[in-house]
């Protein structure tokens, strides 16, 4: 089944925002199929479900929320088709939704929309059954190049308006010292340093970001690179100035220029980024051997339903 999602205004190529996560979580969905205890018997599976065409069942749709189209994904000029996985329950509803492919700026639209979805129940036999099928939302921009770009602020702007607003409200003898204190958190060695360690690692999710047909490797080489130049780029001293100001008086500024400007303070800053690095593959490796542990409670728990086949396996074509 497949929806078209258009947006007929065009919007300047704004892109004022990266969507980025830790990726180790998807990679726990290898642990969600658990392999049955040798010699344990099978439970009658109690819930039958057959698989359906996407176009086929696409005739069984009784209401069809649209998407709404991301305002990010349209100032990235980003279009292109979110593949789904959907279940639906013996009531015609979606029950459970996969994402198969997609532009990670559009794929959360995608799920909220199709998430409200009703079709029609499904019968077998006489008897209600749940069905697997796929849907596919595709999203496309005007190309009318015409249509004049939106005249309002971007909230980038309107934020850096404030930030300079708020750094030319503090008093001078602050502003010093709030610069003294940047200087040495943020020493442009440390944070090129950290900054270089921390997106190599992330270099496979930003490819994420370019159009599906434009992930070459020479491609995603260029983006990476710069994007690297745009983040060296960044002020680093003045915002961070105007964050600190929120949070911390005058006094507690100075006990923290005391503290960064010692030696056991500069080893603090020098080993922030390899602690966090150590500290998230010691949480990936617990995850790893936790959730099949859960998965196993949850068969002696649910084992109609954690013994069943599953559902790429069962049912009709």
């Amino acid at each position: 089944m497949t929806l078209h999602v258009h947006s007929g205004r065009r919007s300047s190529f704004l892109l004022s925002g990266v969507v980025l996560g830790l990726t180790f979580v998807a990679n726990l969905s290898a642990y969600a199929q658990v392999p049955a205890t040798p010699g344990q018997e099978a439970t009658p599976r109690e819930i039958k479900r057959i698989r359906i065409g996407g176009n086929v069942q696409q005739a069984k749709i009784i209401s069809q929320s649209r998407p709404v189209y991301p305002e990010l994904a349209k100032n990235a000029r980003i279009q292109g088709t979110v593949k789904l996985q959907a279940i639906l329950g013996t009531d015609g509803r979606v029950m459970e939704l996969s994402v198969l492919s997609g532009h990670p700026l559009l794929v959360q639209a995608a799920l909220d929309a199709v998430r409200q979805w009703q079709y029609q129940p499904t019968r077998l036999n006489g008897k209600p059954v749940e069905v697997v099928t796929a849907v596919d939302v595709v999203f496309t921009l005007a190309s009318d190049s015409s249509t004049a770009p939106m005249a309002s602020p971007s909230e980038a702007d309107r934020t850096d308006r404030e930030m300079k607003a708020a750094l030319a409200a503090l008093d001078p003898a602050s502003a010093a010292d709030l610069r003294r204190l940047m200087e040495l958190i943020y020493s442009p060695g440390r944070v090129k340093q950290q900054s270089n360690t921390e997106f190599e690692q992330m270099k496979p999710t930003l490819s994420l970001l370019l159009p599906e047909g434009a992930r070459t490797p020479e491609v995603s080489q260029r983006f990476y690179e710069k994007f690297m130049a745009s983040i060296a780029a960044m002020p680093r001293v003045e915002p961070y100035m105007v964050i600190y100001s929120r949070y911390f008086t005058p006094e507690e500024v100075r006990g923290l220029i005391a503290f960064y400007d010692s030696p056991l303070g500069q080893k603090q800053l020098e080993t922030t980024s390899p602690i966090l690095r150590e500290s998230l593959a010691f949480f990936t490796a617990y995850l790893q051997r936790a959730i099949p542990q859960i998965l196993e409670e949850l068969r002696a728990e649910f084992p109609a339903l954690m013994n069943s086949t599953p559902p790429d396996e069962e049912g009709l074509l």
